[in-house]
């Protein structure tokens, strides 16, 4: 499990660094997606900032129409 400093230290790197530089990932098939997404939604990143970090870079990085 992450621990809560974790979390508090992954968003203040999105805040530094900005968005556009993390993709998503749920360590499927060793663990289960929806955990990944929880800690994703702890964040307490914007909407915006979710969805590109949840989609939106990667299909970015890989030249697909979203």
């Amino acid at each position: 499990h992450w621990g809560l400093a974790n979390a508090r230290d992954l968003a203040n790197m999105i805040d530094e660094g900005g968005d556009t530089h993390l993709v998503f990932g749920t360590h499927q098939p060793f663990s289960y997606v929806a955990s990944a997404r929880v800690k994703l939604a702890t964040l307490g990143l914007s909407e915006d900032a979710l969805a590109r970090i949840a989609g939106g870079v990667a299909a970015e990085i890989l030249g697909l129409d979203r």
